[in-house]
């Protein structure tokens, strides 16, 4: 996994028309399976990459996921975490949703992003 500072990153993916969008509600006490179905959704999933857009309350799940990865807990807007396997990138969407954080999920290849929003 690596982290790293993407500036523009968020504004250049907001100017891209969207043909199909849903919400949905997380389900926090059932996250684990909820996640492994959308990383499973898609078997050619390689890698994926996390941007974060705001980080509402001091994200304990996912400074725990970077120290567990021998990274330095440096998240805000703009920064992303780019996971390098499929296991990588289920254990990065688990931590980020567990947070309060905004957050754009994007694998790859790319059949959809997710945008997560806490209001």
């Amino acid at each position: 996994m690596t982290l790293s500072e993407t500036p523009g990153f968020l504004k250049r993916l907001r100017r891209t028309p969207w043909r199909f969008q849903q919400t949905f509600c997380t389900p926090l006490k059932n996250l684990r399976p909820f996640v492994a179905t959308i990383v499973s959704a898609d078997t050619a999933l390689e890698t994926a990459c996390v941007t974060i857009d705001q980080v509402v309350f001091e994200p304990k799940h996912l400074t725990a996921m970077l120290a567990n990865c021998s990274l330095p807990t440096e998240y805000g807007h703009d920064w992303s975490m780019i996971a390098a396997t499929k296991q990588e990138a289920e254990t990065l969407l688990e931590a980020t949703l567990s947070d309060w954080i905004d957050f754009i999920f994007v694998p790859t290849p790319k059949p959809f992003v997710m945008y997560a929003d806490h209001d």
